[in-house]
């Protein structure tokens, strides 16, 4: 996922969620000195809810076709999209696709929380 798709997925998708079915103030519930995506409670989800599962359990029914999808959060920009095509291209070249993803993800996040609050 290129940093621009991460902006556009937290931007379009992710906080609209969250404003609209997540609980009232979450966005000063986040500590983005403390904002690590690949944390299960330091992430956006977990900073919110306590636990990344919490989070994606509480708020599954609320997106299309979210229930039998486990790939939502990835499409949400809450977790790291493994099966992105730029992921494949890292991958070939031996770059640690993992990291790439969630620093890019850390990036889209703060840069989000900074420019709504």
């Amino acid at each position: 996922m290129s940093m621009q798709e991460a902006r556009r997925r937290v931007r379009e998708l992710a906080i609209p969620l969250l404003d609209a079915h997540g609980p009232e103030g979450w966005r000063e519930m986040i500590d983005p000195d403390t904002l690590a995506m690949t944390s299960m409670t330091q992430c956006v989800l977990g900073q919110v809810y306590g636990h990344f599962t919490s989070a994606v359990q509480a708020l599954v029914q609320h997106v299309p076709d979210g229930i039998g999808d486990w790939r939502w959060p990835m499409r949400y920009g809450f977790d790291a999209d493994f099966a992105s095509p730029i992921t494949a291209e890292l991958e070939r070249r031996g770059t640690d696709m993992e990291w790439t993803e969630y620093r890019e993800l850390d990036a889209a996040w703060r840069k989000a929380l900074r420019d709504v609050r």
